[in-house]
């Protein structure tokens, strides 16, 4: 039994993908066979399967490689980086983002890239008078009107025979450019045209940390600003970036603005161990050099951190054990671990005291004995506590017979 998707050509070519892709798809998620024959748009699913399963798997392709993660618009692209991961851009909002590459489809993809576009001239086929004329019978104005436009001003002569001149569309990498920025809006293009991660990491931060100046008004960041975690993800710099952040946000009233900045700062740190080493640093250059006088309140801004879920308890606990002159001089990163340390001890014995709690009321007993002689042995020591506990009550010589108790 064979599945045969009679459509699949038209899908492909609504979500922009190859039909390739979504049959694919289907075979991974089905755990069946697929066959492609792209020359008679065939496309098969080995076993039988419904209209109503395969378009709620259709669906999950969609969500999974079509639609924009940050705006849900389907008009996006994928592209495959140097390092073999699979990015998606979204041609609307310029939003970049990887690609869940835990599914097996992505394999796929690796090995049958999206065709990119091709560099140079290509030559177009043209139609000249002085080729053999047409069969007697056949139909001229169905022919004229599957040729290839002549574009205006390309030479035709007044008794309707075609010049020799050649005549080519420019594919080259800049053309490309230049046409999609002329159908795209000016933001748009903007957005999805850039050579912008083709510059080394200082160049990007310093563009980062321009378009922060940009954002902050009247020399003050939005605690729910958005933009500057999105230009970080379009940079590639989201875990660095909270060093630009606290530094533009933090200052001698640390503590009342990790609590007014805590959801900025989320966007950047949540389930992100990297991105919290860099925060932590972060503190330490805020403490250690900008205002010296925070050293005090260390245990106080570190326990902030840990309440907000801003930084992860692991992540402490590895912290103090590096001392790195990477943000501060190493005496004052030794000097702020030390500062630190009533915070750090709280942690650990919570951490202990928690593991303890899981561990009482639990008995685990190992034997390497079978279930039956286990069962045997405890019967035999029911016998003696009852016989004990008959000569304690008259000394009575009677055998005492367990099974009829």
């Amino acid at each position: 039994m064979k599945t045969v998707i009679v459509n699949m050509v038209a899908i492909a070519k609504a979500l922009h993908r190859p039909p390739s892709y979504s049959t694919k798809y289907f075979g991974c998620e089905l755990g069946a066979q697929v066959q492609m024959d792209t020359k008679k748009e065939r496309y098969i699913v080995n076993g039988p399967h419904d209209a109503g399963k395969l378009q709620d798997m259709l669906d999950g392709f969609i969500k999974r490689f079509v639609l924009c993660k940050e705006c849900g618009n389907p008009e996006t692209n994928l592209e495959v980086s140097r390092k073999q991961t699979i990015n998606q851009i979204c041609i609307a909002c310029g939003y970049r983002t990887g690609v869940d590459m835990r599914h097996k489809l992505t394999t796929f993809i690796l090995r049958n890239p999206p065709n990119p576009p091709s560099s140079g001239k290509t030559k177009v086929s043209k139609k000249n008078s002085s080729k053999t004329p047409p069969a007697e019978g056949t139909d001229t104005s169905a022919m004229a009107s599957d040729a290839v436009p002549r574009p205006s001003g390309s030479g035709s002569s007044v008794d309707g025979n075609v010049d020799d001149d050649d005549w080519s569309v420019d594919t080259s990498a800049d053309a490309v450019k230049q046409r999609m920025a002329s159908s795209l809006t000016t933001a748009a293009a903007t957005l999805a045209i850039t050579d912008d991660l083709e510059l080394p990491e200082d160049k990007r931060l310093d563009l980062l940390e321009a378009f922060i100046a940009k954002e902050m008004k009247g020399g003050q960041l939005a605690p729910d600003n958005e933009s500057v975690f999105k230009e970080s993800r379009r940079l590639e710099l989201v875990e660095k970036t909270v060093l630009l952040v606290c530094e533009a946000v933090l200052n001698a009233n640390a503590l009342d603005q990790l609590k007014t900045y805590s959801k900025l700062f989320l966007q950047f740190l949540r389930e992100n161990k990297k991105a919290q080493k860099h925060f932590l640093g972060a503190l330490e250059n805020l403490v250690g050099k900008r205002h010296p006088a925070l050293l005090n309140r260390v245990p106080h801004i570190w326990k902030m951190s840990y309440d907000l879920d801003l930084v992860d308890e692991e992540v402490f606990l590895e912290w103090e054990g590096k001392v790195s002159k990477r943000y501060v001089s190493k005496e004052m990163s030794q000097t702020i671990r030390d500062r630190a340390t009533p915070f750090l001890k709280w942690l650990r014995e919570a951490e202990e005291e928690e593991e303890s709690d899981d561990e009482d009321d639990i008995e685990v007993v190992y034997t390497h004995k079978s279930q039956a002689q286990v069962e045997k042995e405890e019967r035999q020591k029911i016998k003696t506590a009852a016989a004990a506990a008959g000569n304690d009550d008259g000394g009575d010589d009677d055998d005492l017979d367990i099974d009829n108790i």
